[in-house]
């Protein structure tokens, strides 16, 4: 989308450069420079509200690239404004104005809770949102037409081909499943059926529990698979999943790049600019209208793979390099 972008605009600029070259021996050409100038596109570009809730530090790097990729690629269609999600009911409120947003992208479950609640109008597309959170927002709205969501949690088929690929005689998976994470528990079992894999799972609903639950899933697996969750699996308590990981003597694949350098034997994640590039295609697909249709709601298309070499040696594996290990995951993917 961002390539197609680029060409249409040196297209443009090109026309427009060969029109104004001509002017005085062709008088249609200034016709069509200034058609092309004073174009609904060109003088009114239609506004994509940026949302941020409390935890915008989280957000940031996704939120500036793909503010800079929709300036760079498409400012002949868009302008975007960062927006704090307790000021998006003033901005919805002004419906009259030119500056009013066309499109809303919320980053993280506390914006697109609030844009929810506000029940805007226009296309909302819910980023990093975990898969849970947004079943129940869609759920509760009353024109899901208008709504999507990039998923938080990337495809259970590439979490399990990377434990496939770095662990292939791990043949049971622990997992824990919080609130957020339990709705993935059917697509996660049949992944793994595919895949010749079984999973020993326990669902635990309060933090309190965990540890526990650790113990007894960490016993019965030979290794460990963290499922993204608010409340059960987030920054905090993965330090003591990591922990209890190293003593059971058991692999722990992460969610996060941050958990590698904690002991995490791999992760796949996607980048902030990977995140945004997925965003900025998503909004350069949307035709505004009565009949706005959205992309179907998605995991993360772009993906990067970190794995921990040290932990590696000490279990005595020999594993590819990350690019590789990509490759193998989409052709698994893909395959499947």
């Amino acid at each position: 989308m961002i390539e197609l972008a680029d060409k249409n605009k040196t297209l443009k600029m090109r026309f427009v450069a060969f029109c104004a070259a001509h002017r005085f021996f062709c008088p249609l050409g200034l016709f069509l420079v200034a058609s092309v100038l004073a174009s609904p596109l060109a003088l009114l570009a239609e506004t994509v509200a940026l949302v941020v809730g409390d935890d915008a530090a989280a957000h940031e790097p996704v939120v500036t690239e793909t503010q800079r990729l929709l300036t760079a690629h498409f400012s002949d269609r868009f302008q975007s404004k960062i927006i704090p999600a307790h000021e998006l009911a003033a901005t919805l409120a002004q419906p009259a104005k030119a500056d009013a947003p066309h499109a809303v992208v919320t980053f993280g479950a506390n914006a697109a809770r609030v844009a929810a609640s506000l029940n805007a109008s226009g296309a909302v597309l819910n980023a990093d949102i975990p898969w849970g959170t947004y079943e129940k927002l869609a759920a509760a709205h009353s024109n899901p037409a208008r709504r999507s969501a990039i998923y938080r949690e990337q495809l259970v088929a590439r979490q399990l081909a990377l434990i496939k690929s770095v662990a292939p005689k791990s043949l049971n998976i622990g997992v824990i499943y919080g609130a957020e994470s339990a709705g993935l528990s059917k697509q996660l079992e049949q992944v793994a059926a595919t895949l010749g894999l079984v999973l020993v799972a326990e669902t635990v609903r309060r933090v309190e529990d965990l540890g526990p639950a650790l113990r007894r899933v960490l016993k019965r697996s030979d290794c460990f698979l963290a499922l993204p969750d608010t409340e059960i699996m987030n920054t905090q308590t993965m330090h003591q999943v990591l922990r209890a990981g190293y003593h059971a003597g058991r692999l722990v694949f992460g969610f996060s790049p941050e958990q590698i350098k904690s002991g995490a034997i791999a992760v796949i994640f996607s980048t902030p600019a990977q995140s945004a590039r997925q965003i900025v295609d998503f909004i350069s697909t949307v035709k505004m209208g009565q009949k706005m249709q959205l992309p179907a709601p998605h995991h993360p298309l772009y993906f990067r793979v970190n794995v921990n070499r040290d932990v590696a040696r000490s279990f005595d594996l020999s594993l590819p390099a990350n690019e590789k290990l990509e490759r193998i995951i989409s052709d698994v993917v893909e395959g499947g």
